[in-house]
């Protein structure tokens, strides 16, 4: 895998909590407030989403926790 930086590595790391979980993008737009759109941003490195946008789609702060660590194993990785 190329290495990946900063929203890259974040929206990947979003993405593959996501797929783990089994949930479409809708179902996390729904669950989360936010549009599809925003969640497509934001697995797609996009955007660079705020700290309650990261929340609302992750669920609660161990989720985000262990995202920000992968984000940072792909980005280190290389």
């Amino acid at each position: 895998m190329d290495r990946l930086y900063g929203e890259r590595a974040l929206g990947f790391a979003i993405r593959e909590r996501r797929q783990r979980l089994g949930l479409s993008q809708e179902q996390v737009a729904l669950d989360s407030g936010l549009q599809r759109k925003t969640v497509y941003q934001l697995e797609n490195g996009l955007v660079s989403p705020q700290f309650g946008t990261l929340l609302s789609v992750l669920g609660d702060l161990r989720t985000l926790v262990e995202v920000l660590r992968r984000a940072n194993e792909l980005v280190s990785d290389g």
